[in-house]
């Protein structure tokens, strides 16, 4: 009996995946090993909350990309070592990631906003040009490889710009005309034109806001790291005025950084470099050790101290935390030091900020939330505490922080929730500042 005529439809077997893991417990195996590394990026990254989503969602669309390109090959044999494949591309790309961080620290402010999982998406393209080296002639599959490659590296590094257009595209078709939201800001801002305008804003808005030089002088700051809520930006921006009306506006230079979207274009974004920028240049041509810097950042906090730091859009931007803050502020010499943290585990802050000449104020225990992070509020319930309490009239610190303690305490009982318990630490040669009242120049 002669053996039967092969079919031309299922095409051999494809040598180049040859020695790749295929059985069911390596893939299985390899997928877990996806997840836990992106768990472990999240946090190498420095993200506010482990996103569970964000975790299983690369290898899961590796998996289905592979499978896709395997029905488009007409040869199941060869499907599981592209997954195979595919995952192993996913943890090396992601290890370099991770070591990339550990050894640079901040990344180029155009890595951070290349998302590993939106690069990932251009592997989409895969069942694409596997589709085309199968039917296509020898000399054409080079050119289809070469220009799939082009097409993947181009999505990948431009995918917010494309997501945008065509969410603007879509548009009218699922919007009513009588029910139509007005186009958002941030979606027509390109982000060559975000990012890059960063410096000038930063210079402009530090010349307009700069005191007179002067033997003693106090820089107040206001971040506004979350974007996706105006009310961290209202509250930032209210603590600017209140703490230069208690100092004195010919000795007080104020700046804020918001990632909001009223903000855009208009006021520098609270971004790790900003932070940087903003503090090398109010000291440029002064003494930052004589100095008082005052910090109000006011957002949603993490138990590592680190405040949720993205765009209006939700594209996470590098996460501003304690180590860094206090990082930038040794490395432009500034003296004096007070911080105050408007968000959830603000008192883990503390062990980082922690030195002679800081204080730090915290709207909650390392270990419990704060609340009234309510857009339909015009303050946090702890802003609220700390801003229209005695700071306007010149009270000491100390006080200001024990009325503050008060009003959170009653408020968090009407309410009936878990106590947030805000801390405070005062540094040794802090003490005259946290108990003697503000000197308004």
């Amino acid at each position: 009996m002669t053996d039967p005529a092969p079919n031309s439809t299922i095409p051999a077997a494809t040598p180049a995946l040859d020695g790749l893991p295929g059985s069911p417990a390596a893939l299985a195996l390899l997928w877990l090993a996806t997840v836990f590394a992106q768990f472990a990026l999240q946090f190498v990254d420095g993200a506010t909350y482990a996103h569970v989503s964000a975790a299983l969602a690369p290898g899961s669309l590796m998996v289905l990309s592979a499978v896709v390109a395997g029905v488009l090959l007409g040869d199941r044999a060869p499907t599981a070592r592209l997954i195979g494949f595919a995952l192993l591309f996913l943890l090396v790309v992601s290890l370099i990631r991770a070591v990339a961080v550990a050894i640079l620290g901040v990344l180029p402010e155009a890595v951070e906003r290349l998302h590993l999982f939106e690069a990932f998406c251009a592997l989409l393209f895969l069942p694409a040009g596997v589709l085309a080296l199968r039917k296509l002639a020898p000399m054409w599959r080079t050119v289809a490889s070469a220009s799939a490659m082009a097409l993947a590296l181009f999505a990948a590094t431009s995918w917010p710009d494309t997501r945008h257009g065509i969410e603007r595209a879509l548009d009218p078709l699922f919007a009513s005309n009588a029910a139509r939201l007005p186009r958002s800001l941030v979606y027509e801002v390109a982000p060559d034109q975000l990012f890059d305008s960063q410096q000038a804003l930063v210079d402009r808005e530090v010349d307009a806001n700069r005191a007179p030089f002067n033997a003693t002088d106090t820089l107040v700051l206001g971040i506004a790291a979350d974007g996706s809520q105006e009310l961290f930006a209202r509250e930032a921006g209210e603590a600017l005025g209140r703490i230069e009306g208690r100092y004195g506006a010919r000795h007080t230079s104020g700046l804020l950084l918001s990632n909001t979207e009223n903000d855009l274009l208009r006021t520098p974004l609270a971004t790790r470099a900003n932070l940087v920028r903003t503090l090398a240049k109010f000291t440029a041509g002064r003494d930052p050790s004589k100095t008082t810097a005052i910090v109000y950042i006011a957002g949603h906090g993490a138990m590592n101290a680190t405040v949720a730091t993205r765009l209006p859009t939700d594209d996470e931007l590098r996460p501003i935390n304690a180590s860094f803050l206090a990082k930038a502020l040794d490395e432009a010499g500034i003296g004096k030091r007070i911080v105050i943290v408007s968000a959830c585990f603000g008192g883990s802050w503390i062990p980082a900020l922690a030195n002679r000449e800081t204080i730090v104020m915290a709207a909650a225990a390392p270990d419990r939330t704060s609340f009234g992070c309510d857009d339909t509020r015009r303050l946090t319930i702890f802003g609220q505490a700390m801003l229209e309490g005695p700071l306007a009239k010149g009270a000491p610190w100390q006080q200001v922080f024990a009325a503050a303690r008060n009003f959170v305490a009653h408020e968090e009982a009407r309410l009936n929730v878990e106590p947030s318990d805000p801390q405070s630490y005062v540094g040794k040669d802090m003490q005259a500042v946290w108990s003697e009242p503000a000197k308004v120049k």
